[in-house]
């Protein structure tokens, strides 16, 4: 609707509504200024009169109600123009809404898809970098057993050549010993004819004296044998050999031995004064690496030159109850073809004295002749005295005195005590090898030198 059609409405509003004010307001129920309005109109000119008549107002009046029921409508037609304009532009804006709702109802569902995906994704990348660690850890873990095995192998292999090494060397000495040893005895042999020839023609001439007699016949028995023959087999030749680098005159440690070997259950063994390996020596207070090692051996073989050896490792184990002392187990192959069975503590008498051989560890000589009991001093029962003065087979008034690491065997040839000093003995029995000290190692030249400290500091307590 125009501009000009609404003020002509509220033109005809305002007039109405004065209109109606003023006739409601008048007592006489507004008769009186209707009277007045026509007396008023009946003073104008005839002309004018009748331009305010009450037929002219009435037909204005009816004009202006006609003009209202138009305006009416039209403001009836504006408002449901502007309802159906409005309820238009609402459905059109509520299917526009509704179409991005849809829309980004689909882009929030393409999203939550995406995420859902970006999710499995990621919990799958997780899961493989698991699966990675793992077989990593596992790849890792079956490397270091490859290079240990690598190192244990590579160390067998030099071990073997070492070993093959010394056989070579021992096989060529014992081929030159061979050869040495069969040109002496065929030298003793024809010496052996001699003599015996020299003594036929000796004995003929003291025969041909007058009262003269063989002295065959006057000649003293042999003297008790004293099993020697018998330990050929049970003892080894052990050499041990430990040089500085430094090469000064005290750097050399050289120790060359015969231990009894005997058997503890099914192993062989070997008990030993702890000094002939090295340890207590000097020489080793001042290393402090295993380059300051230039020779670090240790040599296990039957007795006799020419006679094979071979390389040693393992490790001594210090008794507990006496730590100068160690054992170790021989291996199979490098074992004396004889060890002795020892006695042990319950077939010694208590009271009874018997008889022995003593046998000098650090020589290889025949052994002396002793007699032994067990030490009643001792509430443990684990010692033997020596109730006697060794005795060597020539009866030598100056005999060796015993000492730590000699050893005393029966004359029926089983083991019974390992010294301690010059009279006392520890009787060797299956219980002293139960338990031990920390071990000393030969395989490193290093930890031999720990060990070899720690050794001392415990003896030293």
């Amino acid at each position: 609707m125009k501009a000009p059609v609404l003020i002509v409405i509220f033109d005809f509003f305002v007039c109405s509504l004065l209109l109606s004010v003023s006739l409601q307001d008048s007592p006489s129920g507004g008769g009186h200024e209707l009277a007045a309005a026509e007396s008023s109109m009946s003073s104008f000119a005839p002309e004018e009169a009748s331009e305010f008549s009450k037929e002219a107002i009435e037909a204005d009046f009816l004009t202006q109600l006609a003009r209202l029921d138009d305006a009416e409508q039209a403001i009836q037609e504006f408002v449901e123009e502007k309802k159906k304009e409005g309820q238009k532009k609402t459905e059109r804006e509520k299917d526009e809404a509704e179409a991005e709702l849809a829309a980004t109802e689909a882009e929030l569902k393409q999203a939550d898809e995406k995420a859902r995906k970006a999710q499995q994704d990621l919990e799958k990348s997780e899961k493989e970098k698991r699966e990675l660690a793992a077989e990593l850890a596992k790849f890792e873990s079956q490397n270091q057993d490859l290079t240990d095995e690598k190192e244990k192998v590579e160390k067998d292999v030099q071990l073997t050549k070492e070993q093959l090494a010394e056989m070579t060397i021992s096989l060529r000495r014992a081929n030159a010993a061979a050869a040495q040893a069969e040109k002496e005895k065929k030298a003793q042999e024809d010496q052996l004819v001699a003599l015996k020839k020299k003594l036929a023609d000796s004995e003929k001439k003291v025969a041909s004296i007058p009262g003269g007699s063989s002295p065959s016949s006057s000649t003293r028995p042999p003297a008790k044998a004293l099993g020697q023959s018998a330990l050929q087999g049970a003892r080894l030749e052990v050499r041990v050999g430990i040089t500085e680098s430094d090469k000064g005159p005290d750097d050399k440690f050289d120790r060359t031995f015969y231990p009894v070997t005997f058997r503890n259950g099914s192993k062989t063994y070997i008990l030993t004064n702890a000094q002939n390996f090295g340890l207590g020596w000097n020489g080793l207070e001042d290393l402090v690496g295993e380059s300051d090692l230039r020779r670090f051996e240790f040599f296990l073989g039957s007795r006799g030159d020419g006679a094979a050896s071979y390389r040693f490792y393992g490790d001594l184990h210090p008794l507990t109850i006496e730590k100068r002392l160690v054992f170790f187990e021989v291996p199979e192959r490098q074992g004396a073809a004889k060890p002795l069975a020892f006695l042990g503590r319950e077939k010694i008498g208590e009271s009874r004295v018997q008889e022995g051989n003593l046998y000098k560890t650090n020589r290889s000589g025949e052994p002396m002749s002793v007699k032994f009991a067990l030490d009643l001093s001792s509430s443990s029962s684990r010692y033997v005295l020596l109730t006697s003065e060794p005795i060597t087979p020539r009866e030598d008034k100056n005999a060796p005195k015993p000492e730590l690491g000699d050893f005393i065997v029966t004359t029926d040839q089983h083991l019974v005590a390992i010294m301690i000093d010059n009279k006392r003995g520890l009787i060797i029995d299956s219980d002293l090898f139960e338990s031990s000290e920390n071990p000393i190692s030969l395989n490193s030249r290093t930890r031999f030198m720990k060990d070899a400290s720690q050794w001392k500091e415990a003896l030293e307590k």
